[in-house]
């Protein structure tokens, strides 16, 4: 069964030749939802965004597709320097049985994983 997806892609605005940077982390996110069998439902790429600026339209986004269950980023920086605090992704969990998928390190936190449990 494929499992949809929606990959979240962020550069910092300080980061050299940041369209470039961007278009490989979005690259590396398509490669990681075609070799997991991920349907890619949505791209969210932004450069130069601040990171509450990313999770409120990654917020937004969810909200509106909620057969959505997948968030693929790059790394956990990308979900963790994004919140003021991280109940929102408790919730996420909680209410949604949301999986965030990290290319980095092909690391993947549910409502049961223990790297999840450090955060929360």
């Amino acid at each position: 069964m494929t499992r949809s997806a929606i990959l979240a892609a962020r550069v910092s605005s300080d980061q050299t030749d940041c369209t470039a940077l961007l278009k490989s982390q979005v690259k590396e996110h398509e490669d990681y939802a075609a070799t997991n069998g991920l349907r890619v439902e949505q791209i969210i790429a932004l450069e130069g965004i601040g990171a509450g600026d990313f999770r409120a339209m990654l917020i937004a986004w969810l909200q509106l597709h909620h057969d959505v269950r997948i968030v693929v980023v790059q790394q956990t920086d990308r979900i963790i320097r994004a919140c003021n605090n991280l109940e929102w992704l408790r919730e996420l969990f909680d209410n949604r049985d949301m999986e965030i998928h990290f290319v980095a390190t092909g690391e993947i936190w549910s409502r049961n994983s223990n790297s999840l449990r450090y955060f929360l």
